[in-house]
């Protein structure tokens, strides 16, 4: 029949005999599609004659041909794929099993079978799963969102099935799920994609598991994230978002009334229910509603009582005895006989022993509320020697392990997150105590106020401004002009708290007097030791005491009056009040140590105590040497101390006798005088303050007891209970302490002395306090009448005592110096002074993270502003299921956020109280560790002062981060605060809870919460460079641990996945934890693996950059949302040896002594010599400009480098200069001519000696250099480069190095010198092979970075990787006439 009859006929049987090829055709249409027959060279429809029918493949011109003809269904496609699954998975069984018969049996020599049983099995599994495909039922794949999400929908009963034998039989969702891939691969996978896998099974195994211990919300956006994620690395967002729909409303079934076996929870246990215990109520209160002060006080007292009853027994019983013998009584023997028969007494005692024994009972009814704390154990010293122990005088709780792995806990975990009540006790009672130090110091100097922004609900433009000050004044003691002025200028009326030192406060007076009129306060400074000296001497000339009282009003009869002040010293009325609240604070920090020395030891005559003199001003000597001028007595020969000076090192001796020469001719005529040099040897560990409190007190008071002087300087620094005694000798003028200069410098030194001297007095007073609180808890028991005693606590908790004591001892500096950590201290201690290495690397490391995180790094603001939304939730998350359950975390970031502009009356409160001195929480604590870096010396012009300190922190923005820094922390007070109250938490309480809890989780950076590997008891002083700004890291690590200790201990694993959630929310999955160490552990595998797959194993970051995941996953939400990319500074921190502990100077200097880190490229110290080189050597001026380039970017700031790129770019230079390249060369403002403008090639980026290599940077790329930071889409390049180079190591560095070399010289020469064929020759070169090379350079360093990564070697000419990296760098990064 002709073709033509067909096609007008309607013969049923026709059609059903027609050949499939035709019948196909006509079924899809395809023969009326004339782009059809012009792909074949056939002019029209009628030719169709000439096709070869039966051996075409239409879907070959027409790649949708066969889906069109196919059912459109998502259930199907998703039920009839998860069938051949299973069947597949089935068939693996069998053929696996084969497959390790057939290996078996040719390494045994035999020839293996291939029609066994088990070979048919397989193959019959395998046909049923074949006939289950979708394909075969004639299902096409759904193209449409909800055709996918059916589709997954479909498939998850059966896939979730193929998983329950393994779990059942493993007891474990991870194993059974990794053995379930594993089954899967057996029969046909190579070793790499088992292991593979295998691997994913078990961690989608672990995920999932997690994921359904946790509650439903978290649960849901888990498995949904894990759908986005395991839709495939290549997916679309399409197929990525259908997944995730699947997965997420799976996470939304009930699953723990589902999970019968308890495969997916943990049964609650005791830890389970203790921690559930969070937050209830720490009332110490026995059944009956007594609180425990009250029963053991009572219980105190009773004691006593019976003491004394039982005494007064034994009396009676010994005066009847002496009476039976007729020996006379004595009267007070006779009262006791009278007042009190023998029944009675037994019968008082007897209800002693009752009352006593009810009072113990009911003690021990009192709950131990260890584990319902939040935030500040408050206990006391008597409440926790008895909450720690039980009835039966055991320990209520576990004690510390001594092992390695507790002892590695205790030394790299900051202080808060260790959680056994003993050492958690310890730990609170040193912050709070030392804390209180720090406020007892600004109380003295400052008497700090919390001033509010607004009145009467409208701003203020100068808050506590008093009539009298000037706005210099008003400014110098808020020190708050930046966030004042940009809370008055916002249009929102926020109301806030300025800390502000009172105008009245002897520091505050004294630091003003200096800022007006500093010639009078060097007047005030020289007078008030010339009054200490001149009184001294005359009360010497009337042969009276020195501290001699007038007996009419008890006041010291040589302390100065208010008249002579003014007509001899010639003191205003200003002057005097400062000199008199000076002295009087003097005095209060002298009574204050005395008050606490009395209460230590009871005794008020105590050696420790402090002698109060009249017109007292301290004399601080700073430096590790001292030099005494000792006076000789011409008649006796003895020598009395007249001057003492001090230095850091022998340079600073020389220095000291060199002014002598010139100023004191007469100290060097050594008939008179005697000159002796003493290095002191200090406690490393000890606060400065502490050691200069001490000193003051000490060494001047020896000053005519020379032979004493070495063993003063010895007994002066070592740890006692008071810390210093007191020698009651006159004292004498000594020069050479801070503020006997001359100048200005005297007089800021002078201040200092007077800060220096109360600040020790107030630590010193509050560590003597801290011992006695802790030596009674801990070492001493409660006593009970009529038993042995109990149990100390130290008896109990053994090595909780012991990490107690060393963290105790760590954070007050009392523990003294190891003999590793001593011989580091001393080395070139007489050049540059003790612990002078540890010294000048922690001021570099200071310099060279100031440099690279201020300066206005844009990029460090940024994320300090976001840190509270990094950290906090997690925490919040742990402590909803901890329970604060019906706290609100939604409800608490929000109220957190609006409070910052519009706080509610309630939120005022907790800002106030979070502001208070007390507290302390809205500090910029980050910056205190800057503190010592811009330490320049005020200069005077008159009476006026030049103060580069305050020039340079308005220079380096540090007000403007220090304000970014308290605002984030204030913010995280409040979404605790926030969340407690909604949790039901009372206010007050709450307030204390979450400034506790800010802090923890903020990061406090002060030397107590430091890990002590970094202290005395680890790494000792050469801890402090290798420690500096670890803190956040060391907390980073320790939160993650918590939140794993939480599911490991109670199965709740909510706290884990926030963690991990909010790691790549805020930098994506390049800033997972540990990304940077696994990849390295990849890369050095890599070789090993690939003799084994004959593929190259890909790096973790080179997956990444591969797959098709957006850009917000990649980086991040920040970074996804600006397209800057911002993970440097919010990935997780590395955890590799040299991140944890590294010197950061030295590796900005190109000097850490590790491979890869030495003489690193684009450090200082190779930029220089690489640029002196050049210099010296170049014939090229480009070549001198591109090694200047490199040698700037290696030192420059951070935030600073765009600025240099702008210049050498021949761009204008600054932060609101325009780079829209156009717009520039539209106004004429680009040279052409410049090295490195713009052209048809793009930007010269890439700073390398291998030569030039252009790319276009767009105006997004500059504005994200601005921000001290790379866009993506450079970023991306800049990974993909690396990648490439990291896969093309055929190459050797060092010849690779003299390949380059050769190539500059032949291009800047026309000649390559001798030399570098030999150095050639040493690597195995010959000279044939090495002219290859060099031109292959040549050409290589004309082409542009573009070409560069995409020159294949020969080793690599069928890597898969490059072609991926090829085929991204070609999509994305080149640009019309770019080739």
């Amino acid at each position: 029949m002709a073709v033509e009859d067909f096609v007008f006929s309607n013969s049923s049987e026709e059609w059903d005999n027609m050949n499939p090829s035709i019948k196909k055709m006509y079924d899809t249409g395809l023969e009326s599609s004339p782009e059809f027959y012009n792909e074949l060279g056939l002019d029209n429809i009628n030719s169709f004659y000439k096709l070869d029918l039966n051996n075409m493949n239409p879907e070959k011109y027409d790649s949708e041909i066969i889906n069109r003809n196919r059912e459109q269904n998502g259930w199907k496609y998703g039920w009839y794929g998860s069938v051949a699954s299973t069947f597949e998975l089935l068939s693996s069984i069998p053929g696996g099993i084969d497959r390790l018969r057939d290996w078996g049996l040719k390494t045994l020599g035999y020839e293996p079978t291939t029609d066994g049983y088990l070979d048919k099995l397989h193959e019959y599994l395998d046909d049923v799963a074949q006939g289950f495909t979708p394909e075969e039922r004639g299902i096409a794949a759904p193209t449409t969102f909800g055709g996918k999400v059916a589709a997954g929908f479909a498939a998850a009963p059966l896939t979730i099935a193929q998983f329950i034998p393994a779990v059942r039989l493993t007891k474990s969702l991870t194993i059974g799920s990794a053995a379930t891939e594993f089954i899967r691969t057996m029969d046909d996978g190579n070793l790499m994609d088992i292991t593979k896998a295998t691997a994913m099974g078990g961690m989608m195994g672990g995920i999932i598991g997690a994921a359904n211990r946790a509650r439903l919300p978290l649960r849901v956006a888990t498995l949904g994230a894990t759908g986005f994620f395991s839709a495939g690395w290549n997916a679309s967002m399409e197929d990525r978002w259908a997944a995730a729909t699947v997965w997420a409303s799976l996470g939304a079934l009930p699953v723990k009334s589902l999970d019968k076996k308890n495969m997916l929870f943990k049964p609650d246990t005791k830890e389970m229910a203790a921690l559930k215990e969070l937050g209830k109520s720490t009332e110490l209160v026995d059944p009956k509603g007594r609180p425990f002060d009250t029963i053991y006080n009572n219980l105190v007292k009773t004691k006593a009582e019976a003491s004394a009853t039982e005494s007064l027994l034994k009396a009676h019983a010994k005066a009847i005895e002496k009476d039976k013998a007729g020996k006379e009584l004595k009267p007070e023997e006779q009262t006791i006989l009278t007042e009190n028969t023998k029944l009675e007494l037994e019968q008082k005692l007897k209800q002693y022993d009752a009352s006593i024994t009810a009072q113990e009972k009911a003690l021990f009814t009192i709950k131990d509320v260890s584990k319902r704390i939040v935030g500040e154990d408050k206990r006391t010293a008597d409440q926790i020697r008895m909450q720690l122990r039980k009835a039966d005088d055991t320990a209520a709780h576990k004690d510390m392990d001594a092992g390695i792995g507790q002892t590695a806990s205790v030394f790299l975990k900051p202080g808060k997150f260790q959680d056994q009540p003993l050492f958690k006790w310890v730990v609170d009672k040193t912050n709070k105590i030392m804390k209180e130090g720090e406020a007892l110091t600004d109380a003295w100097l400052y008497d700090f106020r919390l001033v509010p922004s607004t009145k009467n609900g409208k701003k203020v433009l100068f808050p506590g401004k008093t009539d009298k000050e000037t706005l210099n004044d008003f400014f110098r003691r808020t020190d708050t002009s930046i966030r004042h002025f940009t809370s008055y200028l916002s249009p929102f009326k926020t109301k806030h708290y300025i800390q502000e030192k009172s105008p009245d406060a002897p520091m505050t007076m004294l630091e003003q007097l200096i800022s007006r009129d500093w010639k009078k306060a060097e007047q005030l400074k020289d007078a008030s030791y010339k009054i200490e000296i001149e009184k001294a001497a005359l009360a010497g000339k009337n042969n009276e005491s020195y501290a001699t009282r007038d007996l009419q009003n008890n006041k010291f009869k040589y302390e100065v009056t208010d008249a002579e002040l003014k007509s001899k010293y010639k003191f205003d009325n200003d002057m005097i009040k400062i000199y008199r609240d000076i002295r009087g604070m003097l005095d209060k920090a002298g009574e204050t140590w005395n008050k606490a020395v009395i209460k230590s030891t009871g005794n008020s005559t105590n050696k420790s105590t402090i002698t109060k003199l009249p017109n007292y001003m301290p004399h601080v000597f700073k430096g590790d040497f001292r030099i005494w001028i000792n006076q000789i007595d011409a008649s006796t020969g003895k020598t009395k101390p007249v001057a003492a000076y001090s230095a850091n090192n022998k340079l600073g001796i020389q220095i000291v006798k060199s002014r002598l020469k010139k100023d004191k001719p007469e100290y060097f005529d050594t008939s008179k005088y005697q000159m002796v040099i003493k290095r002191i040897e200090r406690s490393q560990y000890e606060k400065f303050e502490v050691d200069a409190f001490f000193d003051t007190l000490r060494a001047l008071d020896l000053q005519n007891k020379p032979a004493e002087l070495s063993t003063l300087q010895n007994a002066l620094y070592k740890y006692g209970q008071a810390g210093f005694e007191r020698f009651a000798k006159q004292r004498q003028g000594i020069e050479g302490f801070l503020g006997h200069e001359r100048g200005l410098e005297g007089v800021i030194n002078f201040k200092e002395a007077i800060r220096t001297y109360v600040t020790g007095a107030a630590q010193a007073t509050k560590r003597l306090e801290l011992n006695d609180v802790v030596q009674k808890a801990i070492h001493e028991a409660p006593a009970s009448y009529g038993k042995a005693g109990l149990k100390s606590l130290a008896t109990l908790y053994p090595n909780a005592t012991t990490f107690a004591m060393k963290y105790k001892d760590n954070a007050t500096g009392q523990a003294g110096r190891k003999k590793a950590a001593n011989i580091i201290d001393t080395i070139g201690a007489d050049w540059i002074g003790e612990s002078g290495l540890a010294k000048v690397l922690g001021g570099l490391n200071l310099a060279t993270l100031q440099i690279k995180l201020l300066f206005g790094n844009a990029r460090f603001l940024a994320a300090q502003g976001f840190q509270p939304y990094h950290m906090i939730f997690p925490k919040l998350v742990d402590l909803q299921v901890k329970g604060f359950d019906k706290g609100s975390i939604a409800k608490a970031q929000l109220q957190s956020f609006r409070d910052l502009f519009f706080p509610s009356k309630e939120a005022k409160e907790a800002i106030e109280f979070f502001a208070s001195p007390e507290v302390r929480l809205v500090e910029p604590k980050f910056l205190r560790e800057f503190s010592s870096v811009l330490s320049f010396r005020q200069r005077a012009i008159g009476k006026n002062i030049i103060d580069f300190n305050k020039i340079a922190e308005f220079g380096t923005l540090q007000k403007m981060s220090a304000l970014v820094e308290q605002t984030s922390r204030q913010n995280a007070g409040m979404m605790f605060f926030n969340f407690l109250r909604t949790a039901g938490v009372e206010k007050t309480q709450a307030m204390k809870q979450a400034a506790w809890l800010a802090d923890k989780y903020m990061v406090e950076y002060n030397h107590i919460e430091r890990p002590m590997i970094y202290g005395e008891q680890g790494m000792g002083t050469a801890g402090k460079p290798f420690g500096l700004f670890k803190t956040f890291q060391h907390n980073y690590l320790s939160h993650l641990v918590e939140t794993i200790k939480t599911a490991k201990t109670t199965g709740e694993t909510g706290p884990m996945l926030a963690f991990l959630g909010q790691m790549i929310f805020a930098a994506g999955i390049y800033g997972t934890i540990a990304i940077e160490s696994a990849d390295a552990l990849l890369d050095k595998l890599s070789p090993y693996i690939s003799k084994y797959t004959g593929k190259p194993v890909k790096g973790l970051k080179e997956t990444i950059l591969t797959s098709s995941y957006p850009s917000w996953v990649k980086y991040g939400i920040p970074s996804g949302a600006t397209g800057i990319d911002f993970t440097s500074t919010l990935a997780a921190p590395g955890q590799a040896v040299t991140d944890l502990v590294s010197v950061p100077a030295l590796d900005t200097l190109g000097l850490t002594p590790l491979p890869g880190k030495f003489m690193k490229e684009k450090t200082v110290i190779p930029s220089t010599f690489n640029y002196m080189l050049v210099a010296l050597s170049s014939k090229e001026p480009d070549e001198k400009k591109q090694a200047l380039l490199e040698w700037f970017n290696s030192f420059a700031p951070t935030s600073m480098r765009v600025f240099i790129e702008q210049h050498y770019n021949g761009l204008p230079m600054g932060w609101f200069e325009s780079t829209s390249i156009e717009k520039l060369a539209g106004e004429g403002k680009l040279d052409p001519e410049h090295m490195f403008a713009y052209n048809q090639q793009g930007l010269y980026k890439d700073f390398k000696k291998k030569g030039r290599g252009n790319y276009y940077r767009s105006s997004l790329d500059w504005t994200a250099r601005k921000w001290a930071a790379y866009s993506i889409e450079e970023q991306e390049l800049l990974k993909a480069v690396y990648s490439m180079t990291r896969l093309k190591r055929n190459l050797k560095d060092n010849m690779d190095t003299v390949t380059a070399s050769a190539a500059h010289h032949f291009m800047a020469d026309g000649f390559v010198p001798w030399h570098l064929y030999e150095r050639a020759r040493q690597f195995g070169v010959l000279p044939g092979s090495f002219k290859t090379r060099i031109l292959n350079r040549v050409e290589l360093m004309n082409t542009t970075i573009i070409d560069r990564t995409l020159k294949r070697s020969k080793s690599l000419r069928f890597n898969e990787n490059v072609k991926e990296l090829r085929d991204i760098i070609n999509s994305k990064y080149f640009f019309a006439g770019q080739e």
